[in-house]
């Protein structure tokens, strides 16, 4: 079929940029692509607080080490995120003291601080990786929240025209909203400075960009934000979504992912997690690390876009008083989560970055589960993966492949990134039963079931 582009969402782009970047939608499959029309998977990881607690030697580093663990996006307020104590003044700092304002936030010019955020900038860029640039309105005052009201629409307007003429030639951003709480209804207050903050940024850039956002807990962003999009003012003008988000800490990862993939009216808008619980937190029920592993394994396959995987160590990056935190920021990409969500990404990225990479459980004649331990399966024309998160009985029908080539079936361990043969190239059958693994060392029995052409 076609690819049609969502209108208002297309990207021009400079045909001088090697690397790829994220610049359009594709509602047909419901992929984000980059500049060459590739699906472009977006492994991010949640560093909320980086352009306010770290110097740029520590930004280097941190980028870096995560970079090598396979994450190609960070997500990062300029502004916004209470690290310290709710209410404090360093939300609006940078870790030198220096302010993101020259006077009232979001009411006067741009401040000194934001050579940080253009230091996470060009080393974002330099590595490859996507920045999503966060607006970090959230709840109560933890957040902009009360600072955007407090402004003009003309106020927010302009700060929006000078933070997209300072990053016009930034090829590697996105605009993202931490509404959480705050989401506000776009007739309110609230949400005529946030739609004039976008009229700001969008009628300034001569490269749009995509935009995600974050809604409050158990919600979408199509109940959010795209079912309000209309004209001002009583509808978002300017802020257009380019995706629907999940945002749920439930644990039957499958199934929440699904109900979202399918909501009515949002069915060709791509689908990404955008909170999924954090290392740290103890929102999932059973085996935290099976737990992470099944979520980031089932976003991708059963079709979404991008998650925003996250640590409570990492984000406020040692700054203030966190109690979920249980170490330094420092080493957290070594992690045994980072590092095992690194071998999902690895697989994902070798397997779901296809065009017609769709979730499809036509495979899997036993085994699907319910809950819980639903399977998580997804095809493209040569290939399925099917993980499972815990053992069981598996029939499978190899005979759903296109064609009449012979296949090849292996288990991928995601505690370890490595394959093991169950058949090297066979004839396809319908009724192919497969032997399951044995447990990990911690206990946990998921595998990935890696079927595609000898």
């Amino acid at each position: 079929m076609a690819v049609t582009v969502r209108t208002n969402h297309n990207l021009r782009f400079n045909t001088a940029v090697v690397a790829p970047w994220p610049s359009t939608v594709d509602t047909t499959n419901r992929k984000v692509l980059d500049q060459n029309g590739d699906p472009f998977l977006l492994f991010g990881f949640s560093s909320w607080a980086m352009g306010q607690s770290l110097t740029n030697s520590e930004i280097t580093s941190a980028l870096q080490a995560i970079h090598a663990r396979g994450y190609n996006m960070v997500n990062a307020c300029p502004c916004g995120v209470d690290v310290h104590s709710v209410g404090s003044p360093a939300k609006y700092q940078n870790i030198a003291g220096q302010s993101y304002f020259t006077g009232t936030p979001f009411q006067s010019s741009l401040g000194a601080a934001w050579s940080t955020m253009d230091w996470v900038q060009s080393e974002t860029e330099r590595l490859g990786m996507v920045l999503m640039l966060s607006w970090f309105v959230s709840f109560g005052t933890s957040g902009i929240g009360g600072d955007i009201d407090a402004a003009s629409t003309a106020q927010m307007r302009t700060f929006g025209q000078n933070v997209a003429t300072r990053y016009l030639n930034a090829p590697n951003m996105m605009w993202h909203v931490e509404g959480d709480g705050g989401d506000p209804p776009a007739n309110s207050t609230r949400g005529r400075k946030l739609d004039y903050l976008f009229r700001g940024i969008t009628e300034t850039q001569t490269t749009p960009r995509l935009i995600f956002a974050e809604p409050q807990l158990d919600t979408t962003a199509y109940d959010r934000y795209i079912s309000q999009e209309g004209t001002d003012p009583t509808g978002y003008q300017w802020l257009h979504l380019s995706a629907n988000s999940l945002y749920s800490y439930a644990s039957n990862s499958t199934e929440v992912f699904d109900t979202v993939w399918a909501q009515t009216g949002a069915t060709t808008y791509p689908v990404w997690d955008c909170e999924p619980p954090y290392v740290d937190n103890s929102q999932y029920t059973g085996n935290f690390r099976q737990q992470v592993r099944e979520r980031n394994f089932s976003v991708f396959i059963r079709g979404g876009c991008a998650i925003n995987y996250g640590d409570e160590s990492w984000w406020p990056f040692d700054q203030g008083t966190w109690p979920i935190a249980s170490m330094s920021w420092v080493s957290v990409p070594d992690r045994v989560e980072t590092v095992q969500a690194s071998y999902a990404w690895a697989l994902l990225a070798a397997y779901c970055a296809v065009l017609d990479w769709a979730p499809d459980t036509s495979m899997l004649t036993t085994g699907l589960g319910s809950g819980d331990t639903k399977a998580s399966s997804g095809k493209s024309s040569g290939a399925f993966l099917i993980y499972f998160p815990s053992s069981r009985t598996v029939t499978v029908d190899t005979t759903v492949i296109s064609g009449t080539a012979n296949v090849r079936l292996r288990w991928y361990d995601p505690t370890a990134g490595t394959f093991s043969t169950v058949a090297a190239s066979e004839a396809q059958q319908s009724g192919r039963s497969v032997s399951y693994p044995g447990n990990h060392a911690d206990g946990t029995s998921d595998y990935v079931l890696v079927v595609d052409l000898a």
